[in-house]
């Protein structure tokens, strides 16, 4: 459940960003700072994510901040309430460079 948590705060941190920032600094530069803010993150575990998210393309990321607009995410489901964009996203952070998948 940890684990969890700590990959949607990526998500949302990095999502949220994207979906509201289009200036300079760019959303994938505030994204990077975001990972590299999270608390509890091993190196390995915050260069695995920043390499995920330099490995996505700006397309994808604009579809995962779509997916998760207008979304509450202090409710208790809130991934589930996100589009197929965004868990997708999430599931691959978790799985990539939480769960060591």
């Amino acid at each position: 459940m940890k684990r969890r948590l700590r990959t949607l705060a990526v998500a949302v941190a990095a999502v949220g960003v994207l979906g509201a920032c289009t200036s300079n600094p760019s959303a994938r530069t505030v994204a990077q700072d975001m990972i590299d803010a999270l608390p509890d993150l091993t190196d390995e575990q915050r260069t695995c994510m920043r390499a995920e998210l330099d490995n996505t393309s700006d397309e994808e990321l604009k579809a995962v901040a779509a997916a998760g607009a207008n979304v509450d995410f202090g409710a208790a489901n809130a991934v589930e309430q996100t589009g197929e964009a965004f868990q997708s996203f999430v599931e691959r952070l978790n799985t990539t460079c939480i769960s060591g998948g």
